[in-house]
């Protein structure tokens, strides 16, 4: 699965929106933790290790989203979700999200 950043909502179409674009920026591998109640629906999951994204654009990321392939195209996006704060990079900086900090909350 990939991780990634969107400068807003990226919905859940099958042409998810508002991606990051520029600089270095490419969609992360992402692992998912165990879920927090075991069940197909309900419950949480979090990364489960450090997601680093390197030389990102100037930009504000609000959003993310989970796609269920390893390769382009992306398809419909598995999970798409509000980052807990917005995270803003300049020109050339990294951004990493420590284990855990990205929760995604099942329907």
């Amino acid at each position: 699965h990939k991780l990634h950043l969107a400068t807003a909502d990226p919905g859940t179409g099958a042409s998810p929106a508002n991606e990051v674009s520029g600089g270095s920026y490419v969609a992360q591998a992402f692992t998912a933790g165990t879920d927090s109640d075991a069940s197909p629906s309900g419950g949480q999951l979090a990364n489960s290790g450090v997601i680093t994204f390197a030389g990102m654009p100037a930009v504000t990321s609000t959003h993310g989203w989970i796609d269920g392939t390893t390769a382009a195209p992306v398809t419909n996006p598995q999970a798409s979700f509000a980052l807990s704060s917005s995270v803003t990079t300049t020109a050339g900086q990294s951004v990493s999200f420590a284990v855990g900090a990205l929760v995604i909350k099942q329907a």
